[in-house]
């Protein structure tokens, strides 16, 4: 009768979800969740996880500063999530540390 709990073990860059500072790490931020009823089936949460990645919900963000980024340097931000999705999804090559990547080039 609870809902589930949600969370993503490969570190994800994305305004609604929690990152080490906010909250639990990995929680995305799901109305299905927050809303639960009994009756949803775990295809409703996939499909509102998909849509979390396709429609993005700034007005309503986890991380206000990955928030403002987006509003201020989408270019910024979509190099960060790439540099997450190679560093933590991409097994085939391997990556500098978060901390020494430069992001400065892009303005």
């Amino acid at each position: 009768m609870r809902p589930p709990k949600v969370t993503f073990d490969t570190p994800i860059y994305h305004v609604n979800v929690s990152s080490e500072s906010i909250g639990e790490l990995g929680s995305p931020s799901l109305n299905i969740i927050n809303m639960w009823k009994p009756e949803y089936k775990v295809k409703d949460i996939l499909i509102s996880i998909y849509s979390l990645f396709y429609m993005t919900n700034i007005d309503c963000p986890l991380n206000y500063e990955m928030a403002n980024e987006l509003r201020n340097n989408k270019n910024l931000y979509e190099e960060k999530i790439k540099y997450f999705t190679r560093k933590y999804a991409d097994f085939s090559i391997e990556y500098k540390t978060y901390e020494n990547w430069n992001f400065s080039y892009i303005t």
